[in-house]
């Protein structure tokens, strides 16, 4: 490959025409040295430093010649900077500025970010972010001035119902509880004792919920709807917000070095195999329940007259579901793991590669 030529299908992410980026200079013999001036040869031991700095991917013994490639972000940096040492010194050598055309190729091949991540993810994640938690959010902070005065009066008053009845039937427990084994057939003295424990636990409880909402007027109960009503809704509104954020610092997070992602060729192609496997058998599956027929049953009697009954078959409704439904689980499951998949995909594309 003709390392002076712009490739512009290395735009794309084709990692086979990228890879011809990381081999040795396409020059069968060692320069000839004779004549070089010092800042000639200067430049040449910079720009092989730059090259020893690559880790070896192949080696041709048989004509002893070395492929490599940078592997690491620490070598891009540090082979750049040689590079650019040499660049420097001004060198008119024509093998010197080719190489240093080559192994510059080398690098910005290397520092390329390839997308893998998944858009329809994004796209799902956005629209569960606005319509779960964004919109309701909202709109529940717009509601607060909908709670009246009698809503919470209404309220005020069911709440002091609920607890008197509670505490009613807890007082009637320990009673029953006191009067023993006889009267609590199948309870043992330990048992007894426990409950009665747990029984004057939610007594305590009930009498101190019970005095509180006595004490309250309707317009604290008021204020203190609308104060919850407003925090749920911001409860809502910045969930909505933190997931957006995520769904933001996922598209980052998925730009990942071209040369990370080409360490990882093995991983895509059992990762894209895995992939086709379980597509290919659950639409086989779906399909099998879809396409299940119907029994039908004709009757003839006696008379000549006939009747026909079609026993319908609930498989192709439950495959229907499957096959729409299955993809729709997929999404909804990695939608609330995103979080969890941006700090993975940093980690993995950014922090174990330095």
């Amino acid at each position: 490959m003709d390392f002076n030529e712009k490739d512009d299908s290395s735009e794309k992410t084709d990692t086979s025409k990228i890879d011809d980026y990381f081999k040795d200079a396409p020059t069968d013999e060692e320069p000839d040295t004779e004549g070089w001036s010092e800042i000639d040869q200067k430049a040449a031991d910079l720009l092989e430093k730059a090259f020893q700095v690559w880790t070896i991917v192949e080696e041709d013994k048989e004509n002893d010649i070395e492929y490599r490639k940078p592997t690491k972000k620490k070598q891009i940096e540090e082979s750049q900077k040689l590079i650019d040492e040499a660049r420097e010194l001004n060198s008119t050598n024509k093998w010197v500025k080719n190489r240093i055309v080559e192994l510059q190729e080398v690098v910005d091949s290397g520092k390329k970010k390839v997308f893998d991540g998944s858009y329809k993810l994004m796209i799902a994640s956005v629209i569960l972010a606005f319509f779960k938690f964004v919109l309701p959010g909202l709109k529940s902070c717009s509601k607060v001035d909908e709670i009246t005065l009698l809503k919470a009066t209404t309220r005020r008053q069911s709440m002091i119902s609920s607890y008197t009845d509670n505490l009613k039937m807890a007082d009637e427990r320990v009673t029953q509880l006191e009067k023993g084994e006889e009267a609590n057939p199948g309870l043992t003295k330990s048992q007894i004792k426990t409950d009665i424990k747990s029984a004057e636990e939610n007594i305590k409880h009930y009498t101190k919920e019970l005095k509180k909402y006595n004490e309250l007027t309707d317009k604290k109960m008021l204020s203190r709807m609308k104060a919850n009503k407003r925090k749920q809704g911001w409860n809502y509104f910045w969930k909505g917000i933190f997931y957006l954020i995520c769904v933001a610092l996922y598209y980052f997070v998925c730009f990942t070095p071209q040369f990370v992602f080409d360490k990882r060729k093995t991983e895509q192609k059992i990762l894209a195999a895995g992939s086709g496997f379980v597509k290919s058998f659950w639409s086989i599956f779906t399909n099998a329940l879809i396409n299940t027929p119907n029994t039908t049953t004709r009757y003839k009697y006696s008379d000549g007259s006939t009747r026909t009954e079609t026993d319908l078959k609930l498989a192709p409704i439950i495959g229907l579901a499957f096959k729409i439904g299955g993809p729709i689980l997929w999404y909804l499951f990695n939608m609330f793991l995103l979080p969890l998949i941006v700090i993975i995909k940093y980690v993995r594309n950014f922090h174990l590669h330095i």
